[in-house]
């Protein structure tokens, strides 16, 4: 999985976010608005100025796709992502797909 692409899906759920050094209740209540506010995981990032990456280092300083994105991911789940993320599910079911037909 990508960087942006695991970054993006790893927003679904702010319960992952609290594992950040320095990252207190605000920062988090924010980062659920943003959530709030759209359809689903994959439109929250709706322009350059506005990639997840943008909005969580907005709001969390300490913020480390590399240092932070594992564990984030572990803590919301593969289920609980494709669940929310409809392009992410797919995606998933044609690497499953391709790997029992020996393309990968």
């Amino acid at each position: 999985m990508n960087e942006h692409r695991q970054e993006q899906l790893s927003r679904i759920v702010i319960k992952g976010f609290k594992s950040i050094k320095n990252c207190d209740v605000g920062q988090l209540l924010e980062l659920k608005n943003i959530r709030r506010r759209a359809a689903t995981p994959e439109h929250i990032n709706d322009k350059y100025e506005t990639a997840p990456s943008r909005r969580i280092i907005g709001q969390i300083s300490d913020y480390s796709k590399i240092r932070n994105g594992i564990e984030i991911a572990q803590r919301i789940g593969i289920e609980k992502m494709t669940d929310e993320c409809v392009h992410f599910k797919q995606w998933i079911a044609n690497l499953t797909a391709w790997a029992k037909e020996g393309a990968l």
